[in-house]
Parts: C-alpha cells; structure tokens; sequence
C-alpha cells in the first residue's frame, strides 16, 4: 500500500505579499528571465508585483493570455516563447490564464509561479491544467506538478467580485463530501495512491470552518473586509480545498459537472456555480441527514448558487435530454465504481426541481 502527498512548494498569503514578489522568487532560487502570463483585465492588480521585480533587477516579459486554453493556443504560444529559456512561468489572474500559464511552463520546463486575482477555483494550488476543444469541452485534464511558488495576495482576493467567492465556496464545500465518496469507493487520490492519514482531519477542519464562518465571510468580501477570519477562509478556499482534492481524492460533484459541462449546459455559469448544484444531487444520491441537506440548501440559496437544474439552463422537461444527461452520468461515475441507480438520479434532479425533497 503506498501513500502520496502533493502541494505547491511555497505559500504565501497576506496583504501586499506582491510587493515582496523576488524575495519569494529568490527562495525558490529564480532571479531572473521572468516571463509574465496574465489576464489583461488584472493588469493593475499586479503593479507591485512588477514594480518588485524591477527594483530587483530582475529582467521579465509580460505577455497577455487571450482567453483560449485550447491545445492549438498552448502549442502556438510554446512555438513563441520557447527559445527564450525563460526561469519560470508567472500566471497571474483567474483559473483559465493560471491553467494556461502552467500549460507553457511544462512545455518548456520551467518553474510555475502562481498569483489568483479571485477566490472563485483553487486553480493555483493544483497540480492540473485542463484544456479545451473547439466546443469549450475538457479534451484534457494533465497534470505534471505543483506550483513551485503561489502568491496570494489578500487584499487583492477580498476586492474581487462577491460572485467569484460565492462559487469558490461551493467549490470548497464539496470537497469533503467528494473526498468521503472517493474514500467509500476505493477510487485512491489523484497520485495513484493512497491519501496520507492527516487527509481527512484537514478536510473536515476545512469543511467545518467554511459551513460555520460561511455567511460572516460573505459579508466581509462584500464589503471588502479583511481580518483573521478571512485570511483563514482564504487558506481554507485557496490551500487546504486543494490539498484534499490532490492528495485526497475527489469523487461526486465535480464529476458530475465535467458531464453536464461537457454535454453544452451551463455555460453562462461558473465551475463552482454548478459544482454546487451537484452537491445538492449528490447529498440526496447519498442519503445524507435531512438537516445537513437542508443546511447546505439554505446556505447555497443564501450564496446564490442555482438550486435547480433549470436554473442552470437545462431543459428539465424534455424527457430525452435528462434520459441522456443520466446515461452520461451513469457512465462517468461507474469508472470510480460509483453505481446509483438511473431511477435515483432522476427523482432527485426532479425533486430538486420541484422542491420535493
């Protein structure tokens, strides 16, 4: 029996830690040959991160990520920077430019840095990057290793829109419940191995904290508060969410997600928006306590995530698209050996639907 535990290399959280960005580099041994990938709509969240660089002598480029993480866009993107050698790799914005700017830096074998502008995902904690097809479909899921060095810098995440955290809370929630499925149905973590023991102790402080602190959180990133409390939401969101998705196990929601997103639906929402919807099927398929399913209902209506599949753009009532939709699920959920019951999944998703419960 073997066990693996992964997570980035070096952490760092707290308000302005971007202005100390090459002191960080200079622990993990990179002092220069920076390259720059960022989403152009942060460009000023970043001002002393570049500021600290050039008051270091540390020579980098910045180059604009364009919104596709297609394989064709990581290829054409790697034929242009690759003769540069570049030091490492810095991915500064949402989940799809981080997943990007991983992409470049296996490609060319450098060190990946990253630096989230949201809460929204735990992107820049894992060692994954997916890539999308032509449809916006995932064609792949690589992972490689974990970032070298994560930035995160506080007041940076508090100041994003409060819609970003709503869907990382539900994206964080879910873990625990993933991690006991995938523990149920001997599915392993995302190393081939065994989680190590201290796993489900960290997913259960994680969970416990964000399901207590959920709501005063919500208020502070509305009005943009910052204290102890956030700092250890923001650990909970950002790290500890991703330690028990990687070195855990994830099994359930996200699944289901992957199906339903690949499929076309759901596309004017967010991962975590739908990832949370399917916590709510998946508590129900499970047969959790009623209290803690109407618990995390209460919650996820408070937070603003869809409560019914409708909401999230499927056609509920059109008996071959949710025939179809189950069938996929079925199908997706049997490869960890998952096997509930068609007739389950649809009175759920209906009962959800209806509020019948």
């Amino acid at each position: 029996m073997t066990f693996i535990f992964g997570a980035p290399q070096y952490y760092v959280q707290g308000e302005g830690v971007l202005a100390d960005t090459a002191k960080h580099l200079a622990e993990i041994g990179v002092n220069g040959n920076v390259l720059i990938i960022q989403d152009p709509a942060t460009f000023g969240c970043s001002v002393s991160l570049r500021n600290s660089l050039t008051q270091s002598s540390i020579s980098f480029e910045l180059m604009e990520f364009e919104g596709s993480i297609s394989l064709d866009a990581v290829e054409k993107f790697v034929g242009k920077v690759e003769e540069h050698s570049y030091d490492c790799i810095i991915g500064i914005g949402g989940g799809k430019t981080i997943d990007f700017a991983k992409r470049i830096a296996w490609a060319v074998s450098a060190r990946i840095v990253t630096v989230p502008t949201s809460i929204a995902s735990d992107a820049a904690t894992s060692r994954s990057a997916v890539s999308h097809g032509n449809k916006g479909e995932i064609v792949e899921d690589l992972s490689i290793s974990c970032p070298s060095l994560v930035l995160v810098d506080s007041r940076v995440i508090v100041n994003a829109p409060i819609r970003l955290f709503s869907a990382g809370m539900a994206d964080a929630i879910s873990k625990r419940y993933e991690y006991v499925l995938s523990q149920k149905c001997g599915a392993g973590n995302w190393f081939n191995a065994n989680p190590v023991y201290f796993i489900d102790n960290v997913s259960l402080v994680m969970h416990s904290f964000l399901f207590r602190e959920a709501r005063y959180l919500k208020k502070c990133f509305t009005e943009h508060i910052l204290n102890e409390t956030v700092e250890q939401g923001i650990t909970s969101m950002l790290l500890m969410s991703r330690i028990v998705y990687d070195s855990g196990g994830l099994r359930g929601a996200h699944d289901m997600f992957e199906v339903f997103h690949d499929m076309g639906y759901g596309r004017d929402y967010l991962h975590g928006e739908i990832v949370g919807f399917f916590d709510l099927v998946h508590l129900k398929l499970e047969d959790y306590a009623e209290n803690e399913f109407y618990e995390l209902y209460q919650l996820y209506d408070e937070l603003g995530i869809p409560l019914s599949i409708s909401k999230l753009g499927f056609p509920v009532k059109n008996d071959d698209a949710l025939t179809e939709l189950i069938q996929q699920l079925i199908i997706k959920v049997a490869k960890f050996n998952y096997y509930p019951k068609p007739d389950d999944i649809r009175r759920v998703i209906l009962g959800l639907e209806d509020r019948i419960f």
